[in-house]
């Protein structure tokens, strides 16, 4: 056959193949090389659980085929106008805290593998809820 499928191979693994013909007297070509990198998926159905004034609850799916492999996500938020916040976890989920009220992130995770190499993004957004601080500017209430 001149082709053939490579099985079990490690997510955003880098692989050397080489290849050669063999002819039925068993005299051979000159090898033939090439190196293919496997695929590290991105984090898959980002999800905003749940969401207040100053925190939000964020989760994902395990990317497949990293069930052997050693990882970790790489956590980014921030809102309109400044520096994003950067963590990692190694779980699929994680809870942000020290949000504003009344307020839109953007939120991205990435698989990391060991050496340091990364999945694409996964993104979402997410709007914190109105306090009562906030209610009590907006209609001269005060709360106490």
């Amino acid at each position: 056959s001149h082709s053939i499928t490579l099985s079990d191979l490690q997510c955003g693994t880098q692989y050397s193949v080489t290849v050669c013909t063999v002819l039925e007297n068993g005299n051979q070509s000159q090898l033939s090389s090439t190196t293919l990198t496997t695929i590290l998926p991105a984090p898959d159905q980002l999800t905003v659980d749940s969401v207040d004034t100053t925190s939000a609850a964020v989760s994902w799916s395990q990317p497949p085929g990293l069930d052997q492999t050693q990882h970790h996500y790489q956590i980014s938020y921030h809102c309109s106008g400044t520096e994003p916040h950067i963590t990692t976890t190694s779980s699929p989920s994680i809870s942000l805290s020290d949000l504003k009220p009344a307020t839109e992130y953007s939120v991205t995770v990435c698989t990391v593998l060991e050496n340091g190499k990364q999945s694409q993004l996964s993104t979402t957004t997410l709007k914190t809820s109105k306090g009562l601080h906030y209610l009590s500017i907006i209609s001269g209430f005060n709360f106490y």
